[in-house]
């Protein structure tokens, strides 16, 4: 396969926290074709011998986790790396955030119901069954124990995480880890990244303040100053007042020969006629 084939084939949107039905078969179908997801799937098993055959199970592998792990958003990325030589435990790991019930999983259904809008050229029913998909997933996800109480935490909780912008794509896939998910929780992680981050803060600006002072050049004093017209240290050749004296001594005497040239050419000799 060529290399525009190859970069066709993966042209699909990275897996991020919303988009696992459609990646999961664009994945699915450039495996495939790579001939690579019979292993993936876990029903091509690792031979024992020869050497060779062991030593190309292990390359197709390491090909198929590569991709895998290309088509992955950072945060997404950040939670399979562990399974880098491991296609079918990250397919899994992967498959098993979507389906199971835990913060990750209600928070992309959160997040998929409140991201909604209306499709360029989408009819208002079409619109309609959208969101009532997005609800029927939504409750799904959430544990038929929780209270109204847990559901408003968990609202605020997903208002939190949402509100991220992407610098903080670690913290926030951390969070989707956390045991509870619930507005307390995040909170706290809120605040405990906050003091996290602000040394990080102060010794970037210290490094900064520091890098200023032994870059920044020293203005030269004046006993280091030499004039290049004189040799005499103290000044520089602008400041020279032998240079200023010379040079008042040129214009002069440029002046006296002028005015001697102007006198001269304006005698003319006496005509013999």
């Amino acid at each position: 396969m060529s290399e525009s084939s190859s970069a066709d084939l993966l042209s699909f949107t990275k897996l991020g926290e919303s988009n696992y039905p459609t990646w999961e078969y664009d994945m699915c179908a450039a495996l495939q074709v790579k001939k690579l997801w019979h292993l993936t799937s876990g029903n091509e098993s690792k031979p024992s011998s020869p050497p060779e055959k062991v030593e190309l199970w292990e390359e197709k592998a390491e090909q198929a986790a590569g991709l895998i792990y290309q088509k992955l958003e950072h945060g997404m990325q950040i939670l399979v790396q562990k399974y880098m030589d491991d296609p079918i435990k990250m397919w899994g790991e992967l498959e098993k955030m979507q389906h199971q019930d835990n913060p990750a999983s209600r928070f992309i259904a959160y997040d998929q119901f409140f991201s909604i809008t209306k499709k360029e050229d989408e009819s208002l029913t079409a619109l309609t069954a959208r969101v009532e998909d997005a609800l029927h997933k939504m409750r799904n996800s959430r544990n038929s124990a929780l209270t109204l109480k847990d559901f408003e935490d968990e609202l605020a909780a997903v208002a939190l995480v949402r509100a991220l912008p992407m610098e903080y794509s670690s913290f926030r896939s951390a969070l989707l880890l956390l045991t509870n998910f619930d507005f307390k929780t995040v909170k706290d992680a809120f605040l405990q990244e906050q003091k996290n981050r602000q040394p990080r803060a102060a010794d970037s600006a210290l490094a900064l303040s520091s890098a200023h002072k032994v870059f920044t050049p020293a203005k030269p004093s004046s006993q280091s100053i030499v004039c290049e017209f004189c040799d005499i240290k103290g000044h520089t050749e602008a400041q020279c007042f032998k240079r200023r004296d010379a040079r008042e001594s040129i214009l002069k005497q440029r002046n006296v020969r002028f005015g001697s040239l102007t006198t001269c050419s304006r005698q003319r000799p006496e005509s013999n006629g």
